[in-house]
């Protein structure tokens, strides 16, 4: 999912590091911080070659998407402003595949 995927991933995936620069630019929005109102979000993967300012040909097109079926949460809770218990949730649609308490 190039809207999560980390630049590692992209990178494995074959794509140079000045697109996924641009990646990172885009998803973050104008602020440059990722997880607030203004990301950007790709609703297609043909605007991955808008964003690409080269010729080339973006390799492994086929791999990409741009939604996902499994997501992975990492939460921190926090108790009257003291950092309390964590949790790492992996979910599928809605069934709860992973679940740990750190």
């Amino acid at each position: 999912n190039i809207n999560t995927a980390l630049p590692a991933v992209l990178k494995v995936l074959g794509l140079d590091d000045n697109l996924i620069t641009l990646i990172g630019k885009f998803r973050a929005g104008y602020d440059s911080k990722e997880g607030t109102a203004d990301d950007g979000v790709f609703k297609s993967t043909g605007e991955l070659s808008s964003l690409n300012e080269s010729s080339k040909v973006i390799p492994n097109m086929n791999m990409f998407t741009v939604s996902s079926k499994i997501f992975s949460l990492q939460i921190e809770t926090t108790v009257l402003g003291k950092p309390a218990m964590r949790y790492n949730i992996v979910m599928e649609k809605k069934k709860i595949r992973h679940w740990a308490e750190m």
